[in-house]
């Protein structure tokens, strides 16, 4: 069962490198934003040979764009590799390059006011608490959500903020740091 999620796996990845012709204009796919693109690959999944193809353009160009190290991409990538991995059923998926893509775009400080910042470091800790591309650890894992919750206060998301220190605090319910958050936003 594994070795037949795998195969499906490495399938949609050998599209990237087929030299088909492709429906999808490429100045129209340079132009969405690495998110659309992501959402139209899930959208795609499971079509046939023309989805495959579209697929294929649209994988190139996340590729392209997070191999030239934009942040948006970089976490757009990292979040669909997370979610293929995690939707493979597969456990023990050699994935720390996820887990490092995600960090780098989590601790770039020049681009912490923005959502792929805090996104990504909830992704972090989703990596930590399901121990998919990363170690479980449910520490690390509130660590994380707390510091998505630090950054979303910092931003002026107070909901937001509060999600994220829920989140901690349902993995470490005498967690000080986000008591002590959730205290700080409830005022």
């Amino acid at each position: 069962m594994i070795f037949k999620k795998l195969a499906v796996i490495l399938c949609m990845v050998g599209t990237l490198f087929s030299p088909m012709a492709y429906a999808l204009d490429a100045d129209e796919v340079r132009k969405l934003p690495s998110r659309d693109l992501v959402g139209r690959i899930f959208k795609l999944a499971g079509g046939g040979k023309q989805v495959l193809q579209e697929s294929s353009v649209l994988h190139a160009e996340l590729w392209a764009r997070a191999d030239a190290g934009r942040a948006d991409a970089m976490f757009a990538r990292a979040l669909y590799q997370f979610q293929v991995i995690k939707h493979s059923g597969v456990k023990d998926a050699k994935c720390s390059y996820v887990l490092d893509e995600a960090k780098t775009v989590a601790t770039n400080e020049k681009i912490k006011i923005l959502w792929e910042a805090t996104a990504a470091m909830d992704l972090i800790g989703e990596m930590y608490e399901t121990g998919i591309c990363a170690q479980m650890s449910k520490y690390i894992a509130a660590d994380w959500y707390i510091k998505a919750g630090n950054q979303l206060r910092e931003n002026g998301d107070r909901d937001a903020a509060l999600r994220a220190m829920e989140k901690a605090l349902n993995l470490v319910p005498d967690h000080p740091q986000a008591m002590r958050l959730r205290e700080a936003l409830l005022r």
